[in-house]
């Protein structure tokens, strides 16, 4: 039970870095100009492709990592696991409050009504 539980949890950070990915490949024009990671910033003057060979390359390794010490039973799968999680369930709610923050649709006054009217 304990190996589903720990495939499943590596399978939603997966999902996570594919999404950041999508992402920073759909804003590749002008990642630079909004980028606060320093050492993202540094990669990118690589291109996009070098950041997320290094960004999946490494993600990839500390996977290998914690299912390594799963097989020999070393206690570091855990600590590794729940910090990879931590990080990439916070940058999963940054994306998710950042898609339903006001300004992206129309903005209502207290008079205005969603409901379409006709004109009289």
């Amino acid at each position: 039970m304990k190996g589903i539980l720990l495939l499943a949890v590596w399978l939603l950070i997966l999902l996570a870095a594919a999404h950041d990915a999508s992402f920073a490949w759909e804003n590749r024009h002008d990642m630079a100009s909004w980028e606060l990671n320093p050492v993202a910033r540094w990669l990118l003057s690589g291109g996009i492709g070098w950041l997320l060979v290094v960004k999946f390359t490494g993600l990839f390794f500390a996977m290998a990592v914690v299912f390594h010490c799963r097989r020999r039973r070393h206690a570091f799968q855990l600590h590794l696991t729940l910090i990879v999680s931590c990080l990439y369930l916070l940058l999963s709610l940054h994306y998710l409050i950042g898609s339903v923050t006001p300004g992206d649709g129309p903005v209502l006054s207290a008079n205005d009504s969603p409901v379409a009217t006709e004109p009289r």
